[in-house]
């Protein structure tokens, strides 16, 4: 277990090749761990408040933090340089995503503002309000051409990445969208929510744009679930939830299915098999510091939020 924060720790995330950790905090510092030898190799800390958010573009090099600061900064993960910062957001940044091109930022703050940001010029290059006013999770599809958008609304939107174009409204969840993942090879996005349960909705095709209106439905948590993501492979889906179990869900794909065609998730375990995969660098899951107890044969245990390595 890596203990070097003083606080909760809120958000961690490998780089692409997972060789370094990057772990933000309530204390108000980001960390970054070499992998390989589970040490610390920069502490950075220029954030006012805590750091709620994190994400490296897809070279590795370059961490992104989302603050209650209501400031995005970007920093150098081998020198720990402060690389840049860019303001505009008149509230806390819940969350930031990069583009799979390293271009574009995508943030949402605390008043719904989504936001989609050129890393070069630093410029807004849009800004929408949606769900409400209550975004919350934010996705880029693999291939770059779609932002997947959730929050309070229950809804999931897909918008253009090129242009910021509205292109679909999906509905199935009864209660907030807490996280979105997509599957590695951009046919699945995966939703998870308050109200207990987790989707899978198909892409219409390879190339389409759009996700099928209906979606495959997993069972399985007794409260909210803030966190999901795929494993690299695409075959496994992570989730925890505030009953303070992590479950694995197994992603089959039937014989002559399409590629991305979400089959039956099954083999939901508990703790007791979650734990292995959640280990340190070892696996290709990671668990941040425990924030919940709960309790297995009578022996309390820990709840843990999962990052993956991309």
């Amino acid at each position: 277990m890596l203990r070097r924060h003083d606080h909760l720790v809120r958000t961690l995330v490998f780089d692409p090749e997972g060789r370094h950790l990057a772990s933000g905090s309530v204390d108000v510092s980001i960390r970054i761990w070499e992998t390989r030898t589970a040490q610390p190799k920069h502490l950075l800390s220029s954030h006012a408040t805590e750091v709620a958010h994190l994400r490296f573009n897809p070279a590795g090099s370059t961490p992104a933090s989302a603050s209650a600061d209501r400031v995005i900064k970007l920093w150098d993960v081998h020198s720990g340089r402060l690389f840049d910062s860019f303001t505009g957001h008149l509230s806390a940044v819940r969350t930031v995503r990069s583009r799979p091109d390293g271009r574009q930022l995508a943030s949402v703050g605390a008043d719904g503002l989504i936001r989609i940001w050129d890393v070069q010029s630093r410029q807004v290059l849009r800004s929408f309000h949606s769900h409400g006013g209550m975004a919350v999770a934010l996705a880029f599809s693999p291939d770059g051409r779609v932002l997947a958008s959730a929050g309070a609304d229950a809804a999931i939107r897909l918008w253009d990445a090129a242009n910021g174009k509205a292109l679909q409204v999906v509905h199935g969840h009864t209660d907030t969208v807490m996280a979105l993942s997509w599957s590695p090879d951009g046919g699945v996005l995966a939703s998870s929510s308050a109200d207990r349960t987790i989707r899978l909705w198909s892409r219409q095709g390879a190339a389409s744009m759009h996700l099928a209106e209906r979606a495959r439905v997993l069972h399985g948590h007794t409260d909210r679930i803030p966190s999901v993501a795929f494993d690299m492979s695409g075959r496994w889906l992570v989730s925890s939830g505030h009953e303070h179990t992590v479950r694995l869900h197994r992603r089959e794909r039937h014989h002559g299915s399409t590629a991305g065609e979400p089959g039956h998730a099954r083999g939901n375990h508990r703790w007791y098999n979650a734990r292995l995969v959640s280990a340190a660098y070892l696996g290709r899951l990671v668990g941040t510091q425990p924030h919940r107890s709960f309790h297995r044969n009578g022996a309390p245990e820990k709840a843990w939020t999962l990052a993956l390595v991309r």
